[in-house]
């Protein structure tokens, strides 16, 4: 089986990008292009539906939910529609991380003194979409998550980074 894996960076606190993954008006606001006319339905409960059309373009994702753990973590079986023999898993996990000098900490670290949630708060999102039958498969996949969570950094922008200096 095969496997991806991508990361973004968001200028926004973990519940407010949770409800960007968990609310089916903000999802479909977000997931796919607006050229596209998405429309999400989601119900944030083990065994409840999460997915996301769009009738201009003639697909559909139908995933259920297998896991939740509001703000952190978000597992689905993830499958097409008209491919309900192929069925993957995605794992959204969302790591709140503090002001932008502290971007490479999560809100774990012992030692973090920062709200998480405060002024200059961030959240990491990891997409892990797994159970892919070949290579071929899984590339078919890379560019449209990249998409989608570009997306969804355009919706909040990305924090600031300490690191370059002041103009």
């Amino acid at each position: 089986m095969f496997e991806l894996t991508d990361e973004v960076l968001v200028a926004a606190p973990a519940d407010v990008v949770w409800n960007d993954v968990t609310d089916p008006v903000a999802i479909a606001e977000w997931f796919w292009p607006e050229r596209m006319d998405p429309y999400a339905e989601v119900q944030p409960v083990p065994g409840g539906p999460w997915s996301v059309s769009s009738d201009p373009a003639g697909i559909a994702v139908d995933a259920t939910i297998v896991e939740l753990e509001p703000p952190n973590t978000l597992r689905l079986q993830w499958r097409w529609r008209g491919e309900e023999e192929s069925v993957t898993e995605v794992e959204l996990s969302l790591h709140p991380v503090t002001e932008s000098g502290d971007l490479g900490r999560t809100s774990t670290d012992p030692d973090l003194s920062k709200d998480a949630s405060g002024p200059g708060a961030a959240t990491r999102v990891r997409v892990v979409h797994s159970g892919f039958a070949d290579e071929a498969d899984r590339d078919n996949h890379v560019e449209g998550w990249a998409d989608c969570l570009q997306r969804l950094v355009q919706r909040h922008g990305t924090p600031p980074d300490d690191s370059e200096p002041d103009t």
